[in-house]
């Protein structure tokens, strides 16, 4: 790997992991601190979803905080530019069909 796609896979690491504490905070805030969880399922939909089903809330903090970084290495890995564009769409889809699946009626 060339030195300057190193330093935009580490800018880019960083760069989603600092959105993803942002919008964890600001996700939380949306909710009101409390039971409704609608912010939370749509933005982290695999850390909601294992934190509040599951007895495994650890695995879920964990998931909570490396599904942006996940999908920015996922991106930045991919090649060639065709490849990449199938792994967006195919990130968007699975997140999607996540949030869908978590906000069916008595999920939450």
């Amino acid at each position: 790997m060339k030195s300057g796609r190193w330093i935009i896979l580490i800018v880019s690491l960083v760069a989603s992991a600092v959105m993803g504490v942002v919008l964890i905070v600001l996700a939380a805030m949306g909710d009101g601190m409390s039971h409704n969880s609608k912010s939370m399922y749509t933005l982290f939909p695999y850390g909601t979803i294992v934190s509040m089903r599951t007895p495994w809330s650890t695995l879920g903090t964990v998931l909570l905080f490396i599904q942006f970084p996940l999908y920015a290495l996922i991106l930045n890995l991919v090649r060639p530019l065709g490849w990449k564009a199938f792994a967006l769409v195919l990130i968007i889809a699975i997140h999607v069909l996540t949030v869908v699946s978590a906000m069916r009626p008595g999920w939450h």
